[in-house]
């Protein structure tokens, strides 16, 4: 019943917001679950993680991130930001742990892109389609009455195994744009809200522009499937130690 509802509700934004050029602007919040307390861990640890997670949560403050519509084509990132030494640009690496680069949409193919930088070398990651549930559940979130959908982030531990944590999305009907932050898309809806683990995509402006945008597939980088992604970082930690 899900794929059926948004299949067609697609279909009907499909003619509605072909034509669109949209700017929408995020912000990121910070949420600790408190998963490091039901953990031991010795005070030294905590201690560190506390200030690191204090350094985080400062900086999410000041970053802002653009999604770009037009037509049935998007592109999200991170808008510009001055860091002023290497401790906030380690904040700042660590606050896009999930959002790192630029995402790109197609949704008439469909296809999900990641375009981003990895020990100096570029890359474009495939990004496996979500597969959505949407729930019967409700919530206003600013001007918007939203509906909550669920799909799976998935991801490759240090010996290759697949694994995956959920991602929730909050998308409401009111604007018909089937796009969202991080790369997520498919929905009958603008999603207004992500939670991705412990980070918090919130809408905060939309407008229309009276331009055209231009958006265009990443071609700069290797192209690489995500489990070959993430073995770039168990290769480098393993050559580290």
């Amino acid at each position: 019943m899900n794929k059926i509802y948004i299949i067609l509700i697609s279909l009907l934004f499909y003619y509605y917001s072909d034509a669109q050029n949209i700017s929408a602007t995020y912000s990121i919040s910070v949420v600790d679950k408190d998963q490091i307390a039901k953990q031991k861990h010795d005070d030294k640890f905590n201690k560190v993680y506390k200030i690191l997670m204090e350094r985080v949560g400062n900086i999410s403050t000041q970053v802002s991130y653009q999604l770009k519509i037009s037509g049935q084509q998007a592109v999200f990132s991170m808008n510009d930001f001055l860091v002023k030494d290497r401790k906030e640009q380690s904040s700042l690496n660590l606050l896009n742990t999930h959002s790192k680069g630029l995402f790109y949409n197609d949704i008439t193919c469909p296809e999900q892109l990641q375009q981003t930088e990895v020990f100096g070398k570029m890359y474009i990651v495939d990004l496996p389609e979500p597969v959505w549930e949407i729930k019967n559940e409700e919530s206003k979130i600013g001007n918007y009455t939203c509906k909550k959908a669920l799909t799976k982030q998935v991801f490759y531990d240090k010996h290759g195994e697949e694994k995956s944590y959920e991602v929730v999305a909050w998308f409401t009907n009111e604007l018909p744009f089937s796009f969202g932050p991080v790369g997520f898309a498919g929905l009958p809806g603008l999603i207004v809200k992500l939670e991705i683990e412990d980070r918090i995509f919130i809408l905060q402006d939309i407008k229309k522009e009276k331009t055209s945008l231009s958006i265009k597939k990443p071609t700069k980088g290797k192209e690489i499937s995500l489990k070959e992604y993430y073995e770039l970082f168990s290769t480098a930690m393993g050559d580290f130690k």
